[in-house]
């Protein structure tokens, strides 16, 4: 087959006798090739009546003009261009996007004046099909450009609400995210869990940083819901890896684990120094905040919301706060920093079904205790505690009616056994000093016992040791006050609180143990001389 005369679509309006080199649009969408005089202007003249053609006329389905490629012309003009690698093509030497098409030749007119095109032949359409793969996989390639990503999920700043501090919170986040990272982590190939992390300190000299993030990170798979019943497993030697934004990644050598507040620390070695955070130790109530994380790609995602006024939940620990309006349920939320509107770290994120988070005043004392002891200890006063401050008003008028108190810890639960039940601590009392300082917040009484262990190990003591700490309790049934000495344990482990089962569970229990000695088979008559034989004694129950 004879080659056909192609023609750049950019030239249709030149002399039949004249070339020019051909034109590619960069636009993506159609490109030119060259084609003849009369091909040009009869596409133009189609273009503009806007006829359908069917195939019998030789036309497309969709009423485009049909498409031709010269493939000597093809070929020269390939070998024309630059060569691309795909890992070092750059924009300035790269040839622009163009699309093939097979241009479309008039052969005549039909009765009624419509015009007829030359078949397309085979070999052109083979040939189309290879020129149209070469093309989408430039195209492919053109995508992935860094400006050109189009798969980046949306974020919380495109909210309309957010619109009055969208251009100030873009360069506060951005500012931000240098120190936020991805981590993954997987225990013998299988993958465990994904968190996101931020760095906390560097050194120079060693090129080492410290990545603090979620205890969650490798906290084994468990159903329990409730942090005070169970001491939840850590899979300490699991593979984490810390995933960057620009795709590199790199091995986290495990440092310590702190069972408790669920913060972990890692060490990873860097070519070159990183940005570190600054801290806000005072977060208020009702501030705005963003919480930031990175997703499986490593890209960053950023959730706002409100630091609520509120106890923390009866299940979860003294330590947390709560963020209001957080769009926050994916776990790559786990770990990631809260900041401020000044782009400063307020607290750490920590999955929960109320968008919990660890204050950065506790976060700065785990370091610092952590850089001083290589651990985190802290005592277990084996109880559950609410502050008054956060109840509705008129509870706390009422609680301010009966016992003359408007502040202070009422006792939630008591674990069994603990030295508080020893010594007649009961739930609905309430604690309103501890070693002589008022507490009005469960998040002021974990500081304050952070650095007590601290002036207790400055003293020479140690893991696995006791500490006496006085507490003054108001006995709501009595309606009077005592100042109690209590000897808790100190750990690094996760406290539990271990509680008498309710009456409905104890009603349970009494059931299930009735219908175990309605089935129980019937006992042989004793023989003269022996005691009768009785089953293996079951478990006893006593009903309050």
């Amino acid at each position: 087959m004879a080659p056909v005369e192609t023609r750049s679509r950019a030239g249709r309006g030149r002399p039949a006798g004249s070339r020019s080199s051909p034109v590619r649009r960069r636009d993506g969408g159609v490109a030119a090739s060259p084609g003849s005089q009369s091909a040009a202007s009869t596409e133009r003249r189609k273009k503009n009546r806007g006829s359908k053609r069917n195939l019998s006329d030789g036309s497309g389905e969709d009423g485009r003009p049909g498409k031709k490629i010269n493939l000597e012309e093809e070929e020269l003009e390939e070998e024309r261009m630059p060569l691309e690698d795909e890992a070092s093509a750059c924009s300035s030497c790269s040839s622009p996007l163009c699309e093939p098409y097979i241009p479309r030749v008039v052969i005549g007119c039909n009765a009624k004046g419509k015009e007829i095109y030359k078949p397309i032949e085979c070999d052109e359409l083979r040939a189309l099909d290879l020129w149209e793969a070469k093309y989408q996989a430039k195209r492919d390639r053109q995508m992935n450009l860094c400006t050109l990503k189009p798969c980046i999920p949306p974020t919380c700043l495109v909210d309309p609400k957010l619109l009055h501090i969208r251009e100030s919170s873009t360069e506060t986040v951005l500012r931000a995210a240098k120190f936020v990272m991805g981590l993954s982590s997987s225990v013998d190939g299988n993958p465990l869990s994904q968190c996101s992390g931020f760095i906390v300190d560097w050194d120079d000299k060693s090129k080492t940083g410290i990545i603090m993030t979620s205890a969650l990170l490798i906290c084994k798979k468990s159903s329990h819901t409730d942090d005070w019943k169970y001491a939840s497993q850590y899979a300490t030697d699991a593979q984490v890896v810390v995933h960057f934004v620009d795709g590199t990644t790199v091995e986290g050598q495990f440092l310590y684990c702190q069972e408790h507040y669920k913060i972990a620390f890692y060490k990873i070695v860097l070519d070159k120094p990183t940005h570190l955070p600054s801290f806000n130790k005072g977060v208020k109530w009702a501030e705005e905040v963003f919480i930031l994380g990175r997703d499986g790609s490593s890209h960053l995602r950023i959730s706002h919301g409100r630091v609520q006024y509120l106890n923390a939940h009866v299940n979860e620990r003294h330590h947390y706060m709560y963020i209001h309006g957080v769009d926050a349920a994916s776990e790559y939320y786990n770990g990631g920093p809260v900041i401020d509107f000044r782009g400063d770290v307020v607290g750490m994120y920590n999955l929960s079904t109320r968008g919990s988070f660890i204050p950065s005043n506790i976060l700065l004392k785990c370091l610092q205790l952590w850089k001083k002891f290589h651990y985190i200890p802290r005592p277990h006063l084996q109880l559950k505690l609410w502050g008054i401050k956060f109840l509705e008003p008129a509870h706390i008028e009422i609680i301010s009616c009966k016992c003359n108190i408007d502040d202070g810890l009422i006792v939630e639960e008591v674990s069994i056994g603990s030295c508080a039940e020893r010594l007649g601590v009961r739930v609905g009392d309430i604690i309103e000093c501890f070693n002589g300082k008022c507490i009005s917040s469960t998040v002021e009484l974990e500081n304050m016992l952070l650095q007590i262990l601290e002036d207790h190990f400055d003293e020479g003591n140690s893991l696995d040791s006791t500490i006496d700490i006085e507490i003054g309790v108001f006995h709501t049934r009595k309606g009077v006050r005592s100042t109690l000495n209590l000897t808790t344990n100190v750990s690094d482990k996760g406290e539990v609180v271990a509680i008498y089962p309710s009456p409905e569970k104890r009603f349970i229990q009494v059931v299930q143990l009735t219908k175990q000695i309605q089935v129980l088979p019937i006992l042989p008559l004793a023989k003269r001389g022996h005691p009768p034989e009785y089953p293996p004694a079951g478990p006893s129950f006593v009903l309050n």
